[in-house]
């Protein structure tokens, strides 16, 4: 495996890629020219905190052999194990080139890539209407783990477009603000296909007042067939504060099992689950807390409306009480061990282990607090103080 380091810092003109004389861009590494080979596995290492403005198109190649990994050291440790000096936090990717002047483009590009990726990362997209965190783009075997990924402003946090297949977003924070968080476009066809693409272990700010919009979209483009894509499961995710609808199948006119929704928690969003063609959302083990539950969407016998979520809001911060995470369910919550553990589905948001029964939505509790599994990704705008 070959590693490639990058720093604010760093020079594209006199750096090597390596922890003591990195590179200033990602794109030097990864971009046209850049030093990354498709001849073997590879991981882009960004020095924590750094702040980086450019706008990023894959240009390396990756396959199941050789791999690419683009990695936040966000404890510094890889930059200290490799002879360098370290930074702490996320580093952000921002398709900005000024505070204000955003770039057309989103913050990392794919098309056409397979077997990349992208973890530990802050993402912010830049202008332009496929300016997302992150644009997929007729890919396969694409992994977004650990990162913060922004729909502020551009309306998208993770775009999934063309024949894009086997996805998965996992323990991340979306905000959904402006728009989607995120958006999978797809066109009908003759019969059902299956795209295999799974969230979970996600937390989902917000959500754009509009029927167009939802945190987790997956929208019809082109002309109406008889079938459409499947396999769309978003599992153990919590969704605040959606103005429109927080998971939704749109301008669907068929009715194939496009989404499916198991032990997710829905907290204060104007809708919850929709569709446009019944039978296109199945969803069961979730907990809605919303002024509309579902829309067009049949009701899971083992789904609930009744129940009050009880999760931490950071009020007790007056109370010089001990830190938790914004949304971890507090002492005997009916969220907590509310359903079956999902397949493959060991840990929460933060790495902490999943017990089964599990806790419906993104995090588990745990005692005493900050207890657990792996380090959390550092997401510090999350944290309060609970009661």
């Amino acid at each position: 495996m070959a590693d490639y380091f990058v720093a604010a810092g760093g020079s594209d003109a006199t750096g090597d890629g390596s922890a003591t004389n990195p590179w200033a861009t990602v794109n030097k590494a990864i971009g046209s020219g850049g030093g990354a080979s498709a001849a073997e596995p590879n991981r882009v290492i960004l020095r924590g905190g750094d702040l980086f403005r450019e706008a990023i198109s894959t240009a390396v190649s990756p396959s199941e052999s050789a791999p690419l990994t683009i990695l936040g050291d966000d404890d510094g440790s890889l930059f200290a194990a490799a002879g360098g000096v370290g930074g702490i936090g996320l580093p952000e990717i921002r398709a900005w080139s000024a505070d204000n002047t955003p770039i057309a483009a989103s913050a990392i590009a794919m098309n056409t890539k397979s077997d990349i990726t992208i973890q530990k990362l802050s993402l912010v997209g830049g202008s332009s209407g496929a300016g997302s965190a992150v644009y997929i783009g007729d890919s396969t075997r694409i992994n977004i783990r650990d990162c913060v990924l922004n729909s502020y402003p551009v309306k998208y946090g993770v775009t999934l477009a063309g024949n894009t297949t086997d996805v998965t977003i996992e323990r991340c924070i979306i905000d959904a603000s402006s728009g989607d968080g995120v958006r999978v476009l797809r066109s009908n066809a003759p019969t059902d296909y299956a795209i295999n693409v799974t969230i979970r272990s996600c937390l989902f700010l917000g959500g754009a007042a509009s029927s167009a919009f939802g945190a987790v979209i997956v929208e019809r483009i082109g002309s109406s067939d008889a079938g459409g894509p499947t396999g769309v499961e978003v599992t153990c995710c919590t969704f605040s504060g959606a103005r429109g609808s927080a998971v939704r199948a749109y301008n669907w006119t068929s009715s194939p099992k496009i989404i499916t929704v198991r032990m997710c928690l829905f907290v204060a969003c104007q809708t919850g689950v929709s569709a446009s063609a019944n039978g296109s959302v199945d969803e069961d083990y979730n907990i809605f807390y919303d002024g509309t539950p579902r829309s067009n969407v049949d009701a899971g016998v083992n789904s609930r409306t009744d129940l009050y979520p009880a999760l931490t809001r950071g009020a007790a911060g007056f109370a010089d009480l001990p830190l938790r995470p914004m949304y971890e369910p507090q002492e005997n919550s009916p969220v907590l061990a509310f359903g079956p553990r999902p397949d493959g589905l060991t840990v929460d948001m933060l790495g902490r282990e999943r017990p089964d029964p599990c806790a419906a939505g993104c995090l588990e509790r745990a005692d005493p607090p900050g207890g657990g599994g792996e380090p959390a990704p550092v997401v510090n705008y999350i944290f309060q103080v609970e009661g």
